[in-house]
């Protein structure tokens, strides 16, 4: 684990917390002993592997190897099913996909600097063309 030190100043309020015990409470200042996460530059791939859930309820798995991916989707809700494969560069991503409907299409999109949410633009046959986020899970 890298070092960091953080130095503040406490005027009023109250600290809890126990020596050693990894997370420290300030008021609304919350710091938890862990390594601080580096965004991707434009120049490195983003990490997109794991659990997402869109704004329209559906539950994704990206299984991620370089710049290259495969996915698999489930909206409990409506019952679509989607699976696909895409590619990413830096943090912009674009994929091609079909649904059990059955549609296809494909999305061009960006993941957050944090590389905690997705934006993306998609072309569907059966749907057109609509926006839709994810954040991962």
């Amino acid at each position: 684990m890298t070092d960091h030190k953080i130095t503040t100043t406490i005027t009023g309020g109250h600290i809890q917390g126990v020596a050693g015990a990894g997370a420290v409470h300030i008021e609304n200042l919350n710091i938890y002993n862990r390594d601080v996460e580096k965004p991707a530059t434009d120049e490195e791939n983003t990490a997109i592997g794991g659990m997402w859930v869109d704004s329209n309820g559906s539950i994704s798995q990206i299984m991620q190897t370089g710049d290259s991916f495969r996915f698999e989707s489930l909206n409990r809700q409506t019952g679509l099913r989607s699976q696909g494969t895409g590619s990413v560069n830096g943090r912009r991503f674009n994929l091609i996909y079909q649904t059990n409907i059955p549609s296809t299409g494909t999305a061009t999109g960006d993941v957050s600097a944090n590389g905690l949410e997705i934006t993306e633009t998609v072309q569907d046959s059966v749907y057109g063309v609509f926006s839709q986020t994810a954040r991962k899970q």
